[in-house]
C-alpha cells in the first residue's frame, strides 16, 4: 500500500515536450497512486494526491509553509499563520479540499528547483503551473465558493504576475474577487465583542478582501489604461484598515484609512491598504474627461503619494517587509502618474497653470529622481542570496521596469544605474521565468 509520503511512481514526464501533457501524467500517476490506498471520502482522495504532487518537488508540507511564510507571506499576507498551522494539525481527519488547494498554491509559488535537492528533472515549474490550475478548476467546480477557495486563487495570480503573466493574472483575480462578494468576505467585520475564533476568522477574512483589492490594482498597473473595468471596489477610507494576525489585539481596532497622519501608525498591512486607495484614486484621474482638471488632480496625486512613500520609508527604517509592497505600490505609481501628464501635454498647446514644456519638464525630472531611488532598491535582489529573493515583492521586478523604460526613453545613461538595473531584473527573472 502506498504512503502518503512516498513520491508518485515514476513516469517519463519529461518525454515529451508539452508541459500539458506532462501535467496529465503526473495528474492520473498521483491519482492511481492515491487509489491504491483506498481512500474513502473525496477530501482524504485529494489530500493525499496533493501530497504526492508536493514530494514530487522534493518537498515536504513544513517546508512549503516555512518557505511561505518567510516570503510569499510578506507581500500578500492574506492567510493567517496561527489558523493556518492549528488547521494542519488539529484536523482529526484529511484537511477539506479546499485547504489541500491552499497547501499545493503554496508549493507553486515558493517552488524553484534550485531551493531543493531534488533532481530538477523531476517536475518543472511549467508543470506543477498547469497541474496547479487544473486542481483548482476542478475544486472551484464541485464547492461553493469560500475563504480557502478565494485564498487560493489570490496565490496564484500572484504567482502569475511575478511571472508576467498579466491577462492571466488579472482573469484570475478577478474570478476570486466574484468569489470574494459571493462569500462575503468584504463585509467582514471582526468586532471586540467577539470571541478568540469568530475574531481570528473575521480578521482573516478582511484581510483576505484587502489582499485581492490590492493584488487587483497592483496587476492593473501593467495592463493598458482603460483596457478593462476593476472587479473590486475598494473599502471607504473610514474603513478598518488590515493588520498582521500575529500582532494583532483583539479589543484594538486599527485606524481607519481616511487621516493621511495614520500612515505613521499603521502596520505594514496597513500601508498597502493605503497605497491600494491611492492607486485607485490615481486609476480614476486618469479617467478624467477634462484635460485641465485631470492634470491638476494629477499634480495634487503626485504630492500625496510623495508625501505618504517618505513617511512609509522613514517608518520602515529601511528594513524589508511588507512596507517593501507599499513602497513599490506608490513608486510603480508614481512612474505611471508622471508617464500620464508627459503622454497628455505633449498632445496640447496650453494649458491653464503651466506651459506644455514646463509640466513635461518637471515630469521627466521626477522621473530622474525615482529612477535613482529605484537604484537603491535594486541592490537588494543584486546582493541577497538568492534563496532569499522571496522577501521581496516581485512588484519590485516591474518597478526596475519602468525605470529601465524611463532610462532608454531618455537616450540611456554613462553611470551604472542601467547595468545594476539590468542585473537586478535578471535575478528577478531568474526566479519567477520559469513559470512563463
Amino acid at each position: 500500500m502506498a504512503s502518503a509520503d512516498t513520491p508518485p511512481r515514476a513516469v517519463c514526464v519529461n518525454s515529451t515536450p508539452s508541459p500539458i501533457i506532462r501535467s496529465s501524467l503526473l495528474l492520473s500517476t498521483s491519482f492511481s497512486d492515491v487509489l491504491s490506498t483506498e481512500p474513502t471520502t473525496v477530501d482524504s482522495t485529494i489530500y493525499l494526491q496533493v501530497l504526492r504532487i508536493i514530494r514530487a518537488t522534493g518537498q515536504f508540507v513544513d517546508d512549503i509553509s516555512a518557505r511561505y511564510f518567510h516570503g510569499v507571506h510578506i507581500f500578500i499576507p492574506i492567510i493567517s499563520r496561527p489558523r493556518f498551522h492549528d488547521q494542519l494539525v488539529n484536523f482529526g481527519a484529511p484537511p477539506p479540499t479546499s485547504f489541500s488547494l491552499i497547501l499545493l498554491c503554496m508549493c507553486l509559488i515558493t517552488y524553484h528547483p534550485e531551493f531543493t535537492s531534488q533532481d530538477p528533472e523531476s517536475l518543472d515549474v511549467k508543470t506543477l503551473y498547469i497541474t496547479t490550475k487544473s486542481l483548482f478548476a476542478q475544486i472551484q467546480a464541485f464547492n461553493p465558493p469560500g475563504l480557502h477557495i478565494v485564498q487560493a486563487g489570490t496565490i496564484i495570480a500572484a504567482y502569475e504576475y511575478a511571472n508576467k503573466k498579466i491577462a492571466e493574472s488579472f482573469a484570475t483575480i478577478s474570478t476570486c474577487i466574484r468569489m470574494g462578494y459571493a462569500s462575503r468576505l468584504h463585509l467582514a467585520a471582526p468586532t471586540p465583542d467577539m470571541d478568540h475564533n469568530s475574531y481570528q476568522q473575521a480578521e482573516e477574512e478582511g484581510n483576505t478582501w484587502w489582499g485581492m483589492v490590492a493584488c487587483e490594482r497592483t496587476i492593473f498597473c501593467e495592463l493598458a489604461p482603460s483596457s478593462q473595468p476593476l472587479a473590486s471596489r475598494v473599502p471607504a477610507r473610514e474603513s478598518r484598515l488590515p493588520t498582521e494576525p500575529m500582532l494583532a489585539i483583539p479589543n484594538t481596532m486599527p485606524n481607519a484609512l481616511s487621516p493621511m497622519e495614520s500612515t505613521s501608525n499603521a502596520s505594514g498591512f496597513g500601508c498597502i491598504a493605503q497605497a491600494t486607495w491611492l492607486l485607485d484614486e490615481l486609476f480614476k484621474t486618469i479617467e478624467m474627461t477634462d484635460a485641465d482638471d485631470r492634470l491638476n488632480r494629477l499634480d495634487g496625486l503626485d504630492h500625496t503619494l510623495r508625501t505618504v512613500l517618505a513617511v512609509i520609508m522613514d517608518q520602515s527604517g529601511g528594513a524589508w517587509g511588507t512596507f517593501c509592497t507599499a513602497n513599490g505600490m506608490i513608486i510603480r505609481g508614481l512612474f505611471i502618474l508622471h508617464s500620464e501628464i508627459i503622454n497628455q501635454v505633449s498632445r496640447m498647446t496650453t494649458c491653464k497653470r503651466k506651459s506644455p514644456d514646463e509640466w513635461m519638464k518637471s515630469s521627466y525630472l521626477a522621473l530622474d529622481s525615482f529612477t535613482k531611488m529605484v537604484q537603491d532598491i535594486a541592490v537588494a535582489p543584486n546582493e541577497l542570496p538568492f534563496s532569499e529573493i522571496d522577501t521581496l515583492p516581485p512588484s519590485c521586478a516591474f518597478v526596475i521596469q519602468a525605470a529601465l523604460l524611463h532610462i532608454n526613453d531618455t537616450g540611456g545613461r554613462g553611470d551604472g544605474v542601467q547595468e545594476e538595473l539590468e542585473m537586478a531584473t535578471e535575478r528577478f527573472n531568474h526566479r519567477w521565468a520559469g513559470g512563463k
